[in-house]
């Protein structure tokens, strides 16, 4: 069993992808079928997902507030170059579930959506933005994701002020969620 795993790391592991040049991506929630952009929300589940955030956006602008549901993308839409070879998508991600999901709130809602695919594939040249061995964003990531969400919310408040210019330190992440998982 041993052996097996050393040849093949992704063998018997349900819970992380061993990806290329030491990547490490989320396996479980359909995570895999997520990336090839196989498993698409029913009619019924875009309903109910409409339903609620609609229900949400509704009571804010009643109570005077602004509502934005913001879509984080999974490590693997924006690094997928970094999944092993034997697995590739299917179909666009123009066909995705995020976007299915985008397109239905925008033809039956007044929710305003901002999904940070594009925004974050934009600056990986910037560095990394998600953590090798975890789930998360690193410090660059969550800046970028930051700085466009408030520019859609200045859209309509521009006096609210951005951060800008932040600096931080680079610093090792040795122990991410996914090297956790992977044991």
């Amino acid at each position: 069993n041993f052996l097996e795993k050393s040849i093949n790391p992704n063998r018997g592991n349900k819970n992380v992808l061993v990806g290329k040049d030491g990547w490490l991506f989320f396996k479980r929630d359909n995570s895999i079928e997520n990336y090839q952009n196989i498993k698409l929300f029913t009619k019924e589940e875009l309903k109910r997902a409409a339903y609620y955030l609609n229900s949400i956006e509704q009571w804010a602008r009643k109570n005077g507030k602004d509502f934005y549901y913001v879509i984080s993308p999974d490590k693997n839409k924006i690094y997928g170059e970094y999944f092993p070879s034997s697995i590739y998508k299917t179909k666009p991600d123009s066909q995705s579930r995020a976007n299915q999901l985008i397109q239905y709130l925008r033809e039956n809602t007044q929710v305003k959506v901002i999904y940070l695919a594009d925004v974050l594939k934009n600056h990986k040249e910037d560095g990394l933005l998600y953590y090798k061995n975890d789930t998360h964003w690193n410090s660059l990531g969550s800046y970028i994701g930051y700085l466009e969400v408030m520019k859609e919310i200045q859209k309509n408040n521009p006096q609210l002020p951005v951060l800008t210019n932040l600096t931080w330190k680079k610093t090792k992440h040795t122990r991410g969620d996914l090297t956790n998982l992977l044991g």
